[in-house]
């Protein structure tokens, strides 16, 4: 499960990285499936070119959100909020890297996922294959679908667009290697421009930076004690 959620979090990662700015304020949800069921939610706002992406994993009997602020005015950094310890980390985000991949695509036709009219693709690239449902109503988010880091895939793009495929992913199933079976599946669940309030964007008045692993030097009461408060965030949010 590790590896595939490395996977997961890299692609939705570069999917905000790489969203391109758009004048309304806009809420975006896309739900992750691995092949055993298990879920991420990922949760993008949007505004005036500042981005927050919270990533809600389930784990066992609660769920844990991880939020991160790419804002415009500092666009080399990502900010990690912690709310457990009331921290934020900085990071300095990945620099672009060439891609050298060769992919074949196939154009497999018109579909419809949800509410939206989609053109689906399969895609292919050495051992590695994924089919991509796009719709061209609904702008692009310019998402590629390997893990390698933070580089955006333009060359994917670029040969999706001489097909004339345009808008954004709506759904895409990335499968075992060799097998048409589904590995992992991510499929958007929301859109809409909805007013946000400008504090999504920013780091709340009683965090304190960390400088790294805030974890790392706890004690073990102090351990037990934060499990507890998870334990009683994730209660409370159930009622």
């Amino acid at each position: 499960m590790k590896r595939n959620l490395t996977f997961l979090i890299t692609l939705v990662l570069v999917c905000i990285l790489s969203t391109p700015a758009i004048s309304k304020d806009t809420y975006i949800e896309y739900s992750m499936k691995d092949q055993n069921g298990r879920t991420i939610n990922t949760n993008l706002y949007l505004k005036n070119g500042d981005k927050r992406m919270d990533l809600v994993m389930a784990m066992k009997s609660m769920k844990v959100t991880t939020t991160s602020l790419f804002l415009k005015n500092n666009p080399d950094i990502i900010i990690i909020l912690n709310s457990l310890v009331k921290s934020y980390t900085k990071k300095v985000r990945p620099k672009k890297r060439p891609n050298l991949e060769t992919y074949t695509i196939t154009v497999i036709g018109k579909e419809k996922v949800g509410a939206y009219n989609c053109t689906r693709v399969r895609i292919k690239s050495k051992d590695k294959s994924w089919d991509m449902w796009y719709a061209k109503d609904l702008p692009a988010l310019n998402l590629p679908f390997e893990n390698n880091e933070a580089n955006i895939n333009k060359k994917l793009a670029d040969e999706l667009a001489q097909k004339g495929i345009s808008g954004m992913m709506v759904k895409t199933v990335y499968f075992n290697p060799g097998t048409t079976q589904p590995k992992l599946t991510m499929e958007l669940t929301k859109y809409e421009s909805k007013p946000l309030s400008a504090s999504l964007f920013k780091i709340p008045s009683d965090y304190t930076e960390s400088k790294g692993n805030p974890y790392q030097n706890m004690s073990p009461e102090k351990k037990n004690e934060l499990m507890k408060q998870m334990m009683e965030q994730f209660k409370k949010k159930q009622h």
